[in-house]
């Protein structure tokens, strides 16, 4: 990411120096540290500050940064010029409301290309709309409670809820937003997440081929390709302070998921696009492979073990977030974590935490020395069964895949690297 926009905003999000400005002079944020590094750059003119200095074309999120340190940091002086002025809070919190937008403006609301509404006609008899595949139609179909029924059909008509895509100004000004430009329509959580996480997408997939909505769920697997392209993994979420950390790699599950939903449909237009996407997608998932089981980035360690009375050596993988600062989106709560610790032990403390939310399980207990204690995490030091066992099934994924478009090399490669892990 070497000159790119992301390390840019990644140098923006990581400055303790501007977060502890921001969070330290203003209650705005109180409530939810993200709230801040959720907020699009709103003034894209030329600026200038409040000492009548020139700030030199479009405020980019590095500006910014520069902007607010220098006349609200408490090593600076205060807006009067009298470094004995105090800061007022008032300012800065007109200051940011000038310069940003709200958090998550930056996504536009969706309706699903392949949504169709469905209901219960008043005499219970199913109004199914237009389904696509007829999946959808198929399952309600075969419940027999009523209010079963009902709720599988609330729950579908949720997806216009949390369809989003991104919007115009993310493609044409990316140095302005911390959302990363997706290519598709995607699925948020809600609430405060405001962009397509890695670890829900799986879930998210599940739900969508459910609902005969393959068009959809295609499209949210090319978002997290689209992610391996330009980022060389899949982040945490598509926002730029979530590049430091990955979460469990299920894309190849998604992938095999809607090939087999697929065959099911016996839908032959349908089955070759998804073969042609899999094709499309083996080099990414290699790729993404590489990332996860990398000894470089410390995610794979050699163990040794005795099987059947022979020492043999195995490669495991770990979760192990490349971050040893506060997340930005959770600096307050972070800042609050580490506030008993001796300072050498902080920055430790930070990686576990950002480690733990790779892990997509967060702060279980299973990651904790104490378990009222976050600051106790010692993930790094696992080697989880269950992360390996996904990168096991990832391994079997990429070899059925590679198997499909007649790649025998690969196959094998993938098949024999499958085997190994589970033993």
């Amino acid at each position: 990411m070497e000159g790119s926009r992301e390390e840019d905003a990644l140098g923006y999000l990581d400055d303790r120096e501007l977060l502890d400005c921001v969070h330290g002079n203003t209650t705005l944020f109180r409530n939810d540290s993200k709230d801040f590094v959720d907020m699009p750059m709103k003034r894209c003119a030329e600026t200038r500050d409040r000492r009548g200095g020139d700030e030199g074309g479009a405020l980019s999120l590095r500006k910014a940064r520069e902007r607010i340190v220098r006349q609200y940091s408490s090593s600076s002086s205060g807006s009067s010029g009298d470094p004995q002025a105090p800061v007022t809070q008032p300012s800065l919190d007109a200051t940011i409301s000038d310069m940003f937008g709200h958090p998550g403006s930056d996504l536009v609301s969706a309706i699903p290309v392949d949504w169709r509404p469905v209901s219960l006609g008043g005499s219970g008899d199913l109004n199914e709309g237009d389904i696509d595949d007829g999946t959808f139609a198929a399952t309600l179909r075969r419940l027999k409670c009523s209010h079963v029924k009902q709720w599988a059909i609330e729950l579908h008509n949720l997806w216009p809820k949390l369809c989003r895509k991104v919007s115009a100004d993310v493609l044409q000004n990316p140095s302005h937003h911390t959302l990363l430009p997706m290519p598709h329509e995607l699925f948020i959580p809600g609430d405060r997440f405001r962009e397509q996480y890695y670890w829900d997408s799986y879930f998210v997939a599940k739900g969508l081929l459910v609902s005969g909505m393959v068009d959809s769920c295609i499209g949210m697997a090319r978002n997290l390709l689209h992610c391996i392209s330009r980022y060389g993994f899949v982040p945490n979420g598509t926002r730029s302070y979530y590049l430091r950390r990955t979460q469990p790699p299920l894309l190849s599950q998604i992938l095999i998921d809607l090939l087999h939903h697929q065959h099911k449909q016996r839908n032959d237009a349908r089955h070759q696009e998804v073969l042609s996407l899999l094709s499309d997608a083996l080099p990414r998932l290699v790729e993404e492979h590489h990332f996860v089981t990398s000894k470089a980035r410390n995610r794979s360690v050699k163990v040794k073990a005795s099987v059947d009375n022979v020492v043999r050596e195995f490669d495991l993988v770990r979760y192990y977030a490349a971050s040893r600062c506060p997340r930005p989106e959770a600096h307050l709560e972070d800042m609050a974590t580490v506030a008993q610790l001796p300072p050498q032990d902080s920055m430790r403390a930070w990686r576990e935490i950002a480690t733990m939310a790779e892990s997509g399980w967060d702060f279980s207990s299973r990651w904790l020395r104490d378990p009222l204690d976050l600051g106790s995490a010692r993930i790094t030091d696992m080697l989880p069964s269950d992360l390996n066992a996904i990168v096991a099934k990832m391994e079997a994924n990429i070899a059925e895949m590679a198997s499909l478009v007649g790649d025998s090399a690969l196959e094998r490669e993938y098949h024999e690297l499958s085997l190994a892990r589970r033993e």
